[in-house]
């Protein structure tokens, strides 16, 4: 003999698998292009209904400072259940940096002198590029 299921019973199991089936792991990754080589950052960032409230923001020049090779947001497994168990109301994401083995520069356009300073990030001193005017100092932006 076969046991009957009630609708209730039913009808919650319907909604639980819906509900685990429903939140996911997924990731965005950002590629810059530079070598990988250095060092690696996560953390977990917290966001709060459904990941409609929260904010996290993540200083790459102090996390890498020869550049950032690559960096993601994602939701793990863990980050899901987080999600699941609390009805969205705290929906944690994991942020994950790959720092970049090479020199970063920062690249400032001086439109008015037609040239653009390049400026290592490890170090204050300014270099020019090749094949600027001489009546230039080299010492002012």
């Amino acid at each position: 003999m076969v046991p009957r299921v009630n609708k209730a019973t039913a009808l919650g199991a319907v909604a639980l698998a819906a509900a685990v089936l429903s939140t996911g792991c997924y990731r965005n990754t950002y590629t810059t292009g530079l070598p990988q080589g250095g060092g690696t950052y996560v953390q977990k960032a917290p966001f709060f209904l459904w990941g409609l409230v929260g904010q996290k923001d993540v200083d790459m020049r102090r996390v890498c400072p020869n550049g950032v090779a690559w960096f993601q947001n994602r939701a793990t497994f863990v980050d899901g259940l987080l999600n699941l168990v609390t009805f969205g109301i705290y929906s944690p994401l994991t942020i994950e940096v790959r720092c970049s083995s090479g020199q970063s520069y920062l690249l400032e356009p001086d439109e008015e002198r037609g040239i653009t300073w390049v400026t290592p990030v490890d170090a204050p001193a300014t270099v020019r590029l090749a094949g600027l005017p001489d009546d230039i100092p080299e010492d002012s932006p």
